[in-house]
């Protein structure tokens, strides 16, 4: 019998953005991300926080586009398609913290 991790609040043998990020010190993720600045990271994880309105740690295809619409930013069905395609690492579908730091 598997012993229950109790950062897994769904049960779903799987850890998410939200249940991942109470492990993870400030310090791990600008080592991680050493490409950027601190305040770099803070600046992106702002804006990803701002457009994740379900709060489940992915930014999906609509929260994507909305995210699109309320920057301004021109962006057509194909090239949202395609933003997701370069980014989206494990293809699910949906952006991770980590997946959108790449896109511009």
């Amino acid at each position: 019998m598997q012993q229950e991790d109790s950062s897994d609040s769904n049960g779903d043998e799987l850890m998410t953005a939200n249940e991942y990020a109470p492990k993870t010190t400030k310090r791990q993720v600008y080592l991680e991300f050493s490409e950027f600045s601190p305040a770099q990271i803070r600046k992106i994880e702002d804006i990803f926080n701002q457009y994740d309105a379900n709060k489940d740690g992915y930014l999906c295809r609509n929260e994507l586009k909305r995210m699109m619409i309320k920057r301004r930013v021109p962006w057509t069905e194909n090239s949202l398609n395609q933003l997701i395609d370069d980014v989206d690492k494990d293809k699910d579908g949906k952006l991770t913290f980590r997946e959108a730091k790449y896109f511009k």
